[in-house]
């Protein structure tokens, strides 16, 4: 189960990165000559940018709340999870896999 927990938080910290992402691969796109776009793309990182910081928010609580609770921490060194057999033979195991290195929470610095 420490395995799955530690994939689902690493999950929510990538999905926060992602968005962030997304947000400026948007905001690259915009044609900045043109003003009616810039003005609609203006509009659209002020919504975007309140509601990413409403999610970072629970996402931030959310992720605390599961670390408090399993013990289960994103910045604990991962052990090596043993290689599956390929499918169809005995032994595979069902579970999350290991990551080689665990997601840093956002910075204010990182934000747009």
């Amino acid at each position: 189960m420490t395995n799955r927990i530690r994939s689902i938080l690493e999950q929510l910290e990538q999905v926060r990165e992602d968005l962030l992402a997304l947000s400026d691969d948007i905001w690259q796109s915009i044609d900045h000559n043109d003003s009616q776009a810039l003005d609609e793309g203006v509009a659209f990182k002020k919504e975007y940018n309140a509601k990413m910081a409403a999610f970072d928010q629970l996402a931030g609580e959310l992720s605390a709340l599961v670390q408090q609770f399993t013990a289960v921490k994103l910045d604990d060194p991962v052990t090596a999870i043993p290689a599956r057999p390929p499918r169809g033979q005995p032994g595979r195991a069902r579970g999350g896999r290991a990551h080689s290195q665990a997601q840093q929470p956002l910075t204010d610095a990182r934000r747009c």
